[in-house]
């Protein structure tokens, strides 16, 4: 996912470590992922994962940037 990050966002962060998660199920499950990048500065990802059986992976559906260690982890 940290590829697909990359070429959504067009950076390449430092650092690209997991500190909190959410998980809402739908048809598959999102994952709401706050994400420490370096240097203090954090984004908010959502990650789509299908149900089993599916042929697809995980995808980045979404991200927040401009977070901060402190930002609630929310649903989005």
């Amino acid at each position: 996912v940290k590829e697909q990050y990359e070429k959504q966002s067009g950076t390449n962060p430092e650092e690209f470590k997991a500190t909190a998660v959410r998980i809402q199920v739908v048809a598959g499950k999102n994952y709401f992922i706050k994400v420490d990048t370096g240097e203090d500065t954090y984004i908010h990802v959502r990650i789509y994962v299908p149900l089993p059986g599916s042929e697809e992976g995980p995808t980045l559906a979404s991200f927040q940037a401009g977070k901060t260690k402190d930002d609630e982890l929310e649903y989005f």
